[in-house]
């Protein structure tokens, strides 16, 4: 039911909303405070792997954490 609602509502799967939510953890807590090591916060945000953070990092904002944080 959870995962049915959650495509109806934001047209993403659950998997992809759960992403979505951690990525926009991880851009905040960049915009607080840049110098903050990527790796450590990967895992803080609950991605298991640098490459799914890295990948999805790319897919919801659209550019890598280097570049966002070059952009602020």
């Amino acid at each position: 039911y959870l995962a049915r609602s959650i495509r109806e509502h934001t047209g993403l799967t659950f998997n992809d909303y759960m992403n979505q939510k951690r990525i926009n953890y991880m851009a905040n807590q960049l915009r607080r405070d840049p110098q903050q090591d990527h790796k450590t916060l990967y895992f803080e945000s609950g991605f298991r792997s640098r490459t799914s953070a890295y990948r999805n990092f790319v897919k919801f904002i659209g550019c890598s954490p280097t570049d966002f944080v070059s952009s602020l």
